[in-house]
């Protein structure tokens, strides 16, 4: 097939990784919410027992990076920050904050320090554990333990195991034990089964992530019966509302004479808004990128040992942006970073763009042109590039001046290009298929084999037949060229990629 085709896909699977879905503000409540509800037993419970100790369960998922709040809908580190002191100060000794994953990975800042950035600033924040993602191996589990020896709280991932040993990974811990005023609680964290594929599958080759449901339960009963825990928490990398089937037991309990196995759930993967209960547990989930903060009020009484979930809530930035001040010490740690390792990276002004991208589709064009732009004097016999869109993390770039740290923030991942030369027509169509806003120059049809360019995540995804076929690493990375690009021309046209 001789002709220019520059493809663009989607890949479904990381949909649930995008940045920016709708907030449905139906779905927070206030901070004042006073749902009550008993999760055991029925017995009266009298709040004003001295025996009562409040607990509040605060959750982030998805951070991604987001450190410095780009917009209004992002909360950004340091008032969160100031927000969790806050709480901790209002609360002393009965409040947790915990993470359910995908902490890192998405911005200038905490890729360029691998994620030591913000593990510092969960440190300084008080966390007490934070379930693996999926996107926590983005730099394979080599960065995983780096983050573990710096990190004050543990790693969880109950259900990740090390194929080569078929016994847990040693840097996911199943499970940890945290104690407020007396008051032993258990923390298990879980990662979605399945979520391997949404993985530059490289990076996770030697780690299978299984069905959650029989770990967690098994775990939750060693916790209750032999360390004597009061209250066990799920966080998981995952969302109970879309695959409700591998927790079923774990909520439902028909094993357990209708009692669920755990105490609240915090969620994480789609970036979708989730706040109901399912058997008396709240479950949550926010949208991700700092936009809200889970929380979870229980009342325990220490003698009958019942629980009143008091308040289950997502609070938006709306409720925490003005009424919080920025937390000197998480700017510190921040500025200390930023001056040794970010700054000269992430101010770089590497050229401008005019009109601007107004969405997501515009951008990926323009990567697709880019790649083969730079791939075709090198490989003179190059048919099509691919992309997928979950693989850029904007919906827009305005107008301006356009710096590194943009760019890396569009492109976060580290995926390498790699050429793939005479692919079959149906291998190419195969590639190609279920996926849209395609882009074909000298019209769609494919008739005869195929270049291919593409980045290491498309060819090796198990979803097509590209892995099965030899592979150029090029050593090219699509945030380089696009920087590359823009010094090049110094100004790009973003309406030129408008109706590709």
């Amino acid at each position: 097939m001789k002709r220019k085709i520059l493809l663009l896909i989607p890949f479904l699977l990381l949909f649930g990784c995008q940045k920016k879905p709708p907030i449905d503000s139906s779905e927070l409540t206030s901070t004042t919410d006073s749902t009550s509800e008993t999760t055991s037993g029925s017995s009266e419970f009298v709040s004003e027992n001295s025996d009562v100790v409040k607990l509040d369960f605060f959750g982030l998922n998805d951070f991604h990076g987001a450190i410095v709040s780009e917009d209004e809908d992002e909360i950004g580190w340091f008032k969160i920050a100031s927000f969790f002191k806050s709480k901790g100060e209002e609360n002393p000794d009965g409040v947790i904050n915990l993470s359910s994953g995908d902490m890192w990975q998405g911005s200038a800042d905490s890729n360029i320090t691998r994620g030591r950035l913000l593990t510092d600033l969960m440190n300084d924040s008080n966390f007490e554990a934070m379930a693996l993602g999926n996107h926590e191996f983005d730099w394979k589990d080599t960065e995983i333990i780096n983050n573990q020896e710096l990190a004050t709280f543990p790693f969880l991932g109950i259900n990740i195991f090390d194929k080569r040993t078929n016994e847990r990974a040693s840097f996911a811990l199943p499970s940890t034990i945290v104690e407020r005023k007396g008051v032993k609680i258990g923390i298990i964290g879980s990662i979605g089964e399945r979520l391997e594929s949404s993985i530059f599958y490289e990076n996770v080759k030697d780690y299978d992530f299984r069905v959650p449901d029989n770990y967690i339960v098994q775990e939750s009963k060693r916790l209750r019966n032999e360390d004597d825990v009061d209250i066990v928490v799920l966080l998981t990398h995952d969302s109970l509302m879309n695959n409700f089937n591998d927790y079923y037991e774990t909520i439902n309990g028909t094993n357990n004479g209708g009692k669920s196995y755990v105490d609240l759930v915090f969620c994480g993967h789609t970036h979708k808004l989730e706040r109901y209960k399912e058997n008396n547990v709240p479950i949550l989930q926010t949208n991700g990128y700092g936009q809200q903060i889970m929380h979870v009020n229980i009342d325990f009484n220490k003698d009958t040992k019942e629980k009143v979930v008091k308040t289950y809530q997502v609070i938006s930035a709306s409720n925490i942006v003005p009424n919080y001040s920025d937390d000197q010490d998480a700017y510190n740690i921040y500025e200390e970073y930023y001056e040794r390792e970010i700054r000269d990276v992430k101010e770089e002004v590497v050229g401008q763009l005019t009109g601007g991208f107004n969405y997501r589709s515009q951008i990926v064009n323009f990567v697709n042109y880019v790649m083969y732009f730079y791939l075709k004097p090198d490989y003179p016999e190059l048919d099509l590039t691919i992309h997928n869109t979950g693989g850029v993390r904007v919906y827009d770039m305005p107008s301006g001046d356009i710096t590194y740290g943009d760019i890396y923030r569009a492109l976060p991942f580290d995926n390498e290009i790699r050429v793939i030369e005479n692919v079959s027509v149906s291998d190419t169509k195969g590639a190609m298929d279920g996926y849209n806003q395609n882009y074909f120059p000298d019209g769609p049809e494919v008739t005869s084999p195929c270049t291919i360019g593409t980045i290491d995540y498309v060819s090796t995804s198990p979803y097509n037949s590209l892995r099965n076929y030899e592979q150029i690493c090029t050593g090219l990375y699509c945030r380089e060229l696009v920087a590359d690009y823009f010094r090049l021309h110094g100004t790009v046209d973003a309406t030129q990629f408008y109706n590709y």
